[in-house]
């Protein structure tokens, strides 16, 4: 069952996207994750920063959405299906005590898809505006055992980026700013929406067609 991933775009400069930067009350919300200082993608960080936002002048920031409108129905069906991804196996990794529930499950699944693949057209996109970079939506998950828990170098500076939430903005800040939209948080069952939101940091306007081209039609399957 194919189900349509709703894509909106915002174009707006650093200083706009600097007040929704909040480090450290989102620091604080990091320190109780099992990634924090476990992850090269999250922190805490060896580097500024501040001196990597600064490198650039606007921001275009990408919302996906997904209802669970468009399968509802099907619920029912769905359960018999196994619904696995990296995020929970990576997840799974870091907290091995926590008994993950099957709409848990779908919620990480449906989450890890449409991240990988907005991932893959960010850097896409990279290579077609100078000077830019993406900020993807969630933790790095290419390893289910991240090379700085060992104390190693990472597998993948090259393709090594950092969320919005790890560089410390806060996102339900950006969804009612500049979306209208209420960060939904549930505490058991599904949300009405699956939500991801990433940007793409530039020196430059960047035609929204190009970007819209690029981000359009991502496939997600239940």
């Amino acid at each position: 069952m194919k189900i349509p991933v709703r894509i909106q775009l915002k174009q707006i400069s650093m200083e706009e996207l600097l007040t929704c930067h909040k480090k450290e009350e989102v620091l604080g919300y990091c320190q109780y994750c099992d990634n924090y200082n476990k992850n090269y993608s999250c922190p805490d960080f060896d580097f500024s920063v501040d001196d990597y936002l600064g490198n650039y002048d606007y921001a275009t920031l990408v919302m996906t959405t997904v209802n669970r409108s468009d399968f509802d129905l099907y619920l029912e069906g769905m359960r018999e299906k196994e619904y696995n991804s990296k995020t929970r196996r990576r997840y799974e990794t870091l907290n091995q005590n926590h008994n993950y529930t099957w709409e848990e499950t779908l919620s990480l699944y449906i989450f890890d898809e449409v991240k990988e693949r907005v991932y893959k057209r960010l850097l896409t996109l990279e290579e077609k505006v100078n000077d830019a970079v993406s900020l993807p939506p969630g933790s790095c998950t290419r390893c289910d055992t991240c090379n700085k828990e060992m104390g190693q170098g990472c597998c993948d500076t090259k393709g090594l980026r950092y969320s919005l939430e790890a560089m410390g903005f806060l996102v339900s800040d950006i969804y009612m700013k500049y979306f209208n939209r209420q960060l939904e948080w549930v505490d058991a069952g599904l949300p009405t929406t699956f939500d991801t939101c990433s940007a793409l940091l530039s020196n430059k306007v960047i035609e929204e067609k190009l970007i819209s081209n690029y981000l359009k039609e991502i496939p997600l399957y239940l």
